[in-house]
């Protein structure tokens, strides 16, 4: 366990799962990315992409038993996964809004506005969003401003019926 300076308590480790694109020796490919595709809830293809983008990181901020478990997970689906000790900096390489991490220091979410940049994912520019939220916890709430009153309508006129035509 990491031990947090900051009050002095010991915080628990966070473990990231990297799937490898690779299949368990002597696994059926085309089985394997079926268990995936049912296991995550997800299209075929979309599995064909982790396959084609591996290794990667499909899984962040597990404590260790649900890395342990999601690796025994994958394993007996047939897919090559690893457990990795999260480091402190992988945590604050991710987007407060969706949660999506960045891979590397090249990343937009890291490399603009001093780490703060755009999110890839959902587009949420880190640096307004945490400015907004900061904001916002320092606004009181009876500092609100009050809604406006809204004026009463007025009623509108009656119909008339429509006249009838004389009569010859």
């Amino acid at each position: 366990m990491q031990s947090d300076p900051a009050n002095g308590a010991r915080s628990k480790n966070l473990y990231k799962i990297v799937f490898e694109g690779k299949v368990v020796p002597g696994a059926d490919p085309d089985q394997v990315r079926e268990n995936l595709s049912e296991l995550f809830g997800i299209e075929p293809a979309e599995v064909q992409k982790l396959f084609n983008r591996s290794p990667d990181v499909i899984k962040w901020n597990a404590d260790e038993k649900t890395a342990q478990g999601m690796l025994s997970t994958l394993t007996q689906a047939g897919a090559l996964a690893r457990m990795e000790l999260q480091e402190p900096r992988d945590q604050a390489m991710q987007c407060p809004s969706c949660g999506y991490m960045a891979a590397s220091e090249d990343d937009p979410l890291v490399r603009g506005a001093g780490g703060q940049g755009e999110c890839p994912s959902c587009g949420v520019v880190v640096a307004r969003f945490k400015a907004g939220a900061e904001e916002k916890a320092a606004k009181p709430a009876a500092a609100k401003e009050p809604e406006p009153e809204s004026k009463p309508k007025a009623k509108p006129a009656p119909l008339k019926a429509p006249e009838k035509a004389a009569e010859k």
